[in-house]
C-alpha cells in the first residue's frame, strides 16, 4: 500500500476542513484517497475529530471567571511537555524531518495543534466545573436562606485596610446546621500564587481567638458565593472578618489586611 505524504500541508488542510465540515465535493473525494492510502492519515484524523469534539461539549458552558494563573501556567507547562515528547518520539522513529510552511514540519504541526487542544480542553473543563460549583453554592444558599429559623444575616462593610473599591455582599450563617455563606459583589480578583483571602469568625462564647473560616479565591468580578467552612464549632459570631494571607492561609492571623468586616449588631 502506498504512504500519503503527511508532511504536504495540504493533506493535514483536508483534515482540518474534513473536521470543521467545510470540505468541497472534490476535496472530500481527495480526503477519501489519502485515508486509504494511509493508516497513519486515519488515526490522525480520528485524533483530531475526538479532539475537536470533546473540545466542543466541554465549552458549552464556558460561564465561570478567568482561570487562576497558576492552574494555566501548570497546563500549559504539561502542554510543552507534551509536544517535546512528541518531537523526542519523530526523531527516534527516524521520522520525517523535513520542514513544511514556515518551517514547521507537519508533524510538529500536528503535535502542536494536540497540546493545543489539550490546553484548551482543561480550561474549558476547568470553567465547566467552576459554572457548575457557583450553582450548587447558590441553589445551597437560596435552600439555607428559605429553610433556616435561626439564620444569621449580616452586610459586609470596609474594614480596617479597605479595598480601594467598594465590596459590597453579605454573610449568612445558620449555627445550629454549622452552615454559611459569604456573598461578594466587585471583590477584587486575586492570584492565588501569590495571595489568597482568609475568613475568621470571632465568637467569644467560643474562644478569645478568631476561628478559622476557610481559605478562598475570587475569579470573578461580579457576584460570588463562597461556603464557610469552620474549622471549629460556632457558637455565637459576634463578627465576621476577611483578611489577605500567604498562599494556603495562617493558622493565626496578623489581621494587616483586613479589608472587610461583617459584625453582628
Amino acid at each position: 500500500m502506498s504512504q500519503a505524504n503527511l508532511d504536504d500541508p495540504t493533506e493535514l488542510e483536508l483534515m482540518a476542513g474534513y473536521v470543521l465540515g467545510d470540505l468541497s465535493d472534490a476535496e472530500a473525494e481527495r480526503l477519501q484517497s489519502v485515508l486509504a492510502s494511509d493508516d497513519r492519515a486515519a488515526d490522525i484524523l480520528h485524533e483530531l475529530e475526538m479532539t475537536s469534539a470533546a473540545v466542543q461539549l466541554a465549552s458549552m458552558r464556558p460561564d465561570a471567571g478567568p482561570m487562576p494563573r497558576d492552574v494555566a501556567d501548570r497546563i500549559g507547562a504539561e502542554g510543552r511537555r507534551m509536544v517535546e515528547q512528541r518531537a523526542a518520539e519523530v526523531q527516534h522513529s527516524g521520522g520525517t524531518v523535513s520542514v513544511a510552511a514556515k518551517g514547521v514540519s507537519t508533524r510538529e504541526w500536528v503535535a502542536w495543534f494536540c497540546a493545543a487542544a489539550a490546553v484548551l480542553l482543561a480550561i474549558a473543563l476547568w470553567q465547566r466545573d467552576q459554572g457548575a460549583t457557583q450553582r450548587d453554592v447558590r441553589q445551597a444558599r437560596a435552600a439555607l436562606l428559605r429553610q433556616s429559623d435561626s439564620l444569621l444575616r449580616v452586610d459586609w462593610t470596609p474594614g480596617k485596610t479597605p479595598f480601594d473599591q467598594p465590596v459590597s455582599g453579605d454573610v449568612v450563617w445558620d449555627s445550629e446546621s454549622q452552615t454559611g455563606f459569604m456573598r461578594f459583589e466587585n471583590m477584587p480578583i486575586n492570584d492565588p500564587s501569590a495571595e489568597q483571602y482568609q475568613l475568621w469568625i470571632i465568637d467569644p462564647q467560643r474562644d478569645d481567638e478568631p476561628i478559622d473560616g476557610g481559605v478562598f479565591d475570587v475569579t470573578d468580578s461580579g457576584e460570588v458565593i463562597v461556603e464557610i467552612d469552620a474549622k471549629l464549632n460556632v457558637i455565637a459570631p459576634a463578627a465576621f472578618a476577611i483578611t489577605i494571607e500567604k498562599p494556603g492561609g495562617v493558622v493565626v492571623s496578623s489581621q494587616e489586611r483586613l479589608p472587610l468586616l461583617a459584625a453582628v449588631n
